[in-house]
């Protein structure tokens, strides 16, 4: 690839395809800058090191997540909405990095400005549908909290779970639907 065309942006998707294929553990700098074909010395000019490819691929793949939910809810709102947002959440999950490597990287990079703002817009769907249905303004943002760490705890256990997948679906959507009657 050319100097001149090669984007911050173009790293980091290299670098998304590298981890969705092989993992975080085994990407390097080294090895993305052969794989976009530049001497990695050149990467500087688009990344400042491992870290920062890194982080920036947890944001890249908060944003495609979020940007893919929210096309996907158009305009679905209320239990509705969230509903859709959990079944498409787990949808997504299923392509691309494997959700066990996405739970790492965030774990490592959460505090990380890119990925932080990415995790802050991806709660604001939720955090809307949920004040549509909570009375008490004072637990919208705790039922944000719970509903997400439900949907992610669940799905770091349904990967490990593989024996009957549309069964752990079925329940795992009925428990969304369970906490969402929570919210009122």
């Amino acid at each position: 690839m050319k100097r001149g065309t090669i984007t911050r942006e173009i790293v980091i998707d290299q670098a998304l395809k590298n981890v969705s294929e092989s993992g975080f553990d085994h990407l390097t700098y080294n090895g993305l800058a052969r794989t976009i074909g530049i001497q990695p010395q050149s990467m500087y000019r688009y990344v400042a090191n491992i870290n920062d490819v890194k982080s920036g691929v947890i944001a890249e793949y908060i944003t495609r997540l979020n940007d893919n939910i929210n096309e996907k809810l158009g305009d679905d709102s209320g239990k509705k909405a969230l509903h859709n947002f959990a079944e498409y959440f787990i949808s997504y999950t299923k392509d691309g990095i494997p959700f066990t490597e996405m739970i790492s990287g965030l774990i490592n990079y959460r505090k990380e400005e890119l990925v932080e703002k990415a995790l802050d817009k991806l709660r604001q769907g939720p955090i809307s549908n949920i004040g549509l249905l909570t009375s008490d303004a004072e637990m919208i943002e705790k039922n944000s909290q719970l509903y997400l760490d439900f949907i992610i705890g669940n799905l770091s256990f349904l990967t490990m779970q593989v024996d009957d997948v549309d069964k752990n679906k079925r329940l795992f959507l009925a428990n969304i639907d369970r906490i969402i009657d929570l919210f009122e």
